[in-house]
């Protein structure tokens, strides 16, 4: 239960940052336009990684209440949150 939640949001922060740094070195071999790739591209994906992470929380509450609700659980969920472990049969 605490994995899963948290693989999205870090893989988005993981990825920003690399390409932030593919930017940055791209940035030093062109001579126009470095400063759109070093400062705008960057934190315009940081603005987005941002926003993904604040509203992602509340993604993850709506899926388990609808989990919760009786429709049917995701690949590799064993439980059901607030009702314990899930039966089989």
């Amino acid at each position: 239960m605490f994995r899963r939640p948290h693989r999205a949001p870090t893989a988005i922060r993981g990825g920003v940052l690399l390409v932030t740094a593919l930017l940055g070195l791209l940035a030093l071999r062109v001579g126009s336009g470095a400063d759109w790739l070093h400062w705008v591209m960057a934190i315009a994906m940081l603005v987005g990684a941002v926003r993904f992470t604040k509203g992602y929380p509340a993604h993850v509450r709506a899926q388990a209440r609808a989990q919760a609700r009786g429709r049917p659980l995701g690949r590799g969920d064993a439980r059901i949150p607030g009702k314990g472990p899930r039966t089989l049969g």
